[in-house]
């Protein structure tokens, strides 16, 4: 039976490894990661399956709006199931503890796995910033209401 655990992050150490296999946050400052993991503006958490990181989200929070600023999923931990239940259990925390009532986020039109995922989850594309991504793709903005 897999075993499945989601928790937040509260270390910049913890970010990194979760952060291993992408390095997204690579380039940071420790200054800024510390804030990341530290601030009451960021909520950061992981999903492990069987021990193993197999993704997290970051997210930042004003008042009662999230905006996600970065998922990832490990690519061998990817359309199973393991992003529905990171960000279902992260809502519902978020809504239960921080009084979250709706989250943004903005993907390139070119995800499509990403954009299946956040539909799936109820989220409904609210605008369209044209050729965001590399002067190429647009970002899709989404909307979810808790």
């Amino acid at each position: 039976m897999l075993k499945r655990r989601i928790k937040r992050i509260k270390s910049i150490e913890e970010l990194l490894e979760a952060d291993k296999e992408r390095q997204y946050f690579n380039n940071w400052k420790t200054s800024e990661l510390k804030r990341v993991v530290s601030s009451d503006y960021y909520s950061c958490f992981l999903i492990n399956q069987d021990e193993e990181v197999a993704g997290y989200v970051v997210l930042s929070t004003v008042l009662e709006t999230a905006e996600i600023i970065y998922l990832y999923i490990n690519k061998r931990f990817r359309t199973k199931g393991l992003g529905f239940l990171l960000l279902k259990e992260v809502f519902n925390e978020l809504n239960q503890k921080n009084n979250i009532t709706e989250v943004f986020l903005e993907v390139s039109e070119d995800n499509k796995i990403a954009k299946q995922l956040y539909e799936n989850l109820g989220f409904r594309q609210i605008g369209i910033r044209r050729k965001y991504y590399d002067n190429k793709f647009d970002a899709i903005i989404y909307r979810l209401d808790l």
